[in-house]
């Protein structure tokens, strides 16, 4: 049965369309929208009302958890997204950060690179969520909620840049002084155990996110993918900075490798963000048979 207040088709097609919103994207909820559709027309040509048909479907939310588990028995990663591995969007988000990184590097000093790829970093996640929801046929505030509470992974991703940036902060901050640093009132010979320490720290976090998406992936949604490859940009670069403590009193050589360090991160991200826009931005199918067999349906399932 339909929720309370379900009696109308209008109705029942806001209902169905706003429940397989954060499961679809824009192409795959048309064609089952127009499905439903036709269904409507072909019971009331039989007589039907508006309620009984409502009544018949049952509640759209059990409806688009059907098509979802339907979809996630039936599809893998590489037949989902074989068709999406490269599109307009993927590619011009891909030169757009590229692009931005090598503006961001012209005003600063070399020794400070790393600043350019934090600032494409945090381009390319807003990007992200202002592209993304649109791909739901979502716009203005409701692209906006949904993009930061939900599919696009905003809070780990969030996660992830917050701890690198900080810990590349607080590295070079500790190291170039030389001194006491004052929020910690750390020597010199302190800094060696308390930046391993820092680092070790960090690594924890970030292999725990990745292995939260690789986890995630396998039982969810595929835009856990995306949160695999930024988790995995992230440990790298921690990995690299650990490597680097060896030249902690070189410190031109050490600036350097915490720079270099930043490389498998700023990738990681674009790597991350042009899949999401891949898994979203599928090309339109060439038939609303072609879009069944994507999500794993077919009339049988969804004929009442």
């Amino acid at each position: 049965m339909t929720k309370a207040g379900c009696k109308t088709r209008k109705k029942f097609i806001k209902m169905l369309r706003n429940a397989l919103l954060w499961r679809y994207n824009s192409n795959e909820i048309q064609d089952i929208i127009s499905d439903y559709d036709g269904f409507f027309a072909a019971g009331l040509e039989q007589g039907k009302t508006e309620a009984e048909l409502c009544s018949e479907f049952g509640d759209p939310e059990d409806i688009a958890k059907s098509l979802d588990i339907e979809l996630k028995a039936k599809r893998s990663f590489f037949r989902y997204s074989s068709n999406r591995m490269i599109s307009g969007t993927a590619i011009a988000t891909a030169i757009i950060l590229i692009l931005l990184y090598y503006s961001f590097r012209k005003p600063f000093h070399p020794s400070r690179i790393y600043i350019a790829s934090v600032l494409v970093v945090l381009s390319g996640m807003a990007i992200w969520a202002a592209i993304g929801g649109r791909q739901y046929t979502l716009h203005g505030y409701a692209a906006s909620k949904g993009t930061f509470r939900k599919e696009l992974l905003l809070i780990p991703h969030c996660i992830l840049v917050l701890i690198t940036c900080s810990i590349l902060a607080l590295m070079r901050s500790i190291v170039r002084s030389n001194t006491v640093y004052p929020p910690f009132g750390l020597d010199i010979s302190q800094t060696g155990p308390f930046i391993r320490d820092s680092l070790y720290f960090v690594l924890i976090i970030s292999l725990c996110i990745l292995f939260f998406g690789m986890y995630r992936c396998r039982r969810c949604s595929t835009l856990y993918y995306s949160l695999v490859l930024h988790g995995i940009g992230s440990a790298v670069s921690i990995l690299t900075l650990l490597n680097a403590l060896k030249w902690i009193h070189d410190i031109s050589q050490y600036v350097k490798l915490v720079n270099l360090s930043m490389l498998p991160w700023i990738m990681s991200v674009i790597c991350s963000a042009v899949f999401v826009f891949n898994i979203r931005t599928g090309g339109r199918k060439k038939s609303t048979a072609d879009g069944r067999e994507n999500h794993g349906c077919s009339d049988e399932k969804r004929n009442p």
